[in-house]
């Protein structure tokens, strides 16, 4: 499951952000498109009875290190998520979908 949700994560952030350059003023919208058309994308799949979180961290890329993390109330049993990262000469993105079964 982890893996389908990766490879359209990648999809959608390398159509969106291919040859792009880094614009802190449109960055704030951008990331909230970008959570839409991953949480879209990712819905196709009809997985039922699963409760979608998606998440994207924008930023300029300047050779520095970033680190992104997160923490989650979790069942290990049914809960799932996917991680991918874009970057091209100046920009950077993470993103994070996280599929949480709901009973």
């Amino acid at each position: 499951m982890a893996h389908k949700v990766e490879e359209a994560m990648k999809e959608v952030l390398q159509a969106r952000l291919t040859g792009m350059d880094y614009d802190h003023a449109s960055c704030n919208m951008l990331s909230k498109e970008l959570v839409a058309d991953i949480h879209r994308k990712v819905k196709e799949f009809a997985w039922k009875r699963y409760r979608l979180v998606c998440h994207v961290t924008l930023g300029q890329d300047c050779g520095q290190g970033v680190q992104v993390a997160s923490r989650c109330v979790w069942d290990a049993k049914n809960d799932n998520y996917a991680c991918v990262r874009f970057s091209n000469k100046n920009l950077f993105a993470v993103a994070q979908c996280y599929g949480v079964y709901f009973e």
